[in-house]
């Protein structure tokens, strides 16, 4: 009697210790990441949204030039979302940007709304304003950059003729020319930059990254600081648009960007 006890109890407890295992094992399974959904286009100025991203194939320099192929494509699944784009231009006569292939946030003044409740805002509200990946993928050969774009407008809603400054930030330089005139070189967040300015129909400036920066993150609101610190803007105006891409002037590449984002605080 005592051993069919014994034996019973036995059961019950590896029963019940193979059930736990696999209700844990069920729980990972179920906690993997699904597959990747992925969206292609190559059309020009086509868009794929995510959130409060807009993916634009951006071809706004191309002119009558037809040979070229450019594309923008969206990966995603529960945890991760990847913003890429891949492109073959020919060297043409003409030594200007061709082509933008984007991340916009904000309000375009060349569109009708905003993609986030966010932006725009007036610089004097003072935000905090972080962007973050968790990894890029690049690859270049030619002329061109990758870099941030941020438009400043005296008014709202934003439009192209309330455009006061355009910001630029290049993370990468492959032998292309700044446009204005280098102004200093100065460092912010530790991070050492060549500073460039120019009046066009708006005040253009630009920093040119000159020393390597690990970081995966850019504080966006240390670069306004200085600007308005320095009176190249000044906190009255509004910060409409943070875009990110690659200035394409000509050759063949692809970036990719996993979990990028931006917050203001």
């Amino acid at each position: 009697m005592t051993k069919t006890v014994s034996l019973w109890i036995i059961a019950i407890i590896v029963s019940v210790n193979v059930a736990c295992k696999d209700k844990k094992n069920n729980i990972v399974e179920d906690e993997k990441p699904g597959p990747l959904t992925t969206e292609t286009q190559c059309e020009d100025w086509a868009e794929l949204v995510y959130s409060e991203y807009i993916l634009s194939n951006n071809v706004w320099g191309k002119g009558d030039i037809n040979d070229y192929e450019q594309c923008i494509e969206l990966s995603y699944n529960e945890t991760i979302y990847i913003f890429s784009w891949n492109w073959e231009w020919v060297a043409s006569g003409s030594g200007d940007v061709k082509a933008y292939p984007e991340i916009i946030y904000g309000w375009k003044p060349w569109s009708e709304q905003s993609t986030t409740n966010n932006l725009p805002f007036q610089l004097s509200d003072d935000h905090t304003i972080i962007i973050t990946w968790e990894s890029m993928d690049l690859e270049f050969t030619g002329v061109g950059n990758l870099a941030f774009d941020i438009w400043l407008t005296n008014n709202t809603p934003p439009n192209a003729n309330n455009i006061t400054r355009e910001v630029m930030i290049w993370l990468e330089n492959y032998n292309q020319v700044p446009g204005g005139q280098l102004i200093e070189q100065t460092t912010i967040d530790s991070v050492h930059f060549k500073f460039y300015k120019a009046d066009w129909d708006w005040t253009y400036l630009a920093f040119i990254q000159t020393s390597s920066n690990t970081k995966k993150k850019i504080n966006l609101h240390l670069f306004l600081k200085y600007l308005i610190e320095n009176n190249y803007i000044n906190s009255t105006e509004y910060l409409s648009a943070i875009e990110f891409g690659n200035e394409i002037i000509y050759g063949t590449g692809k970036t990719a960007i996993r979990n990028y984002t931006i917050d203001i605080k």
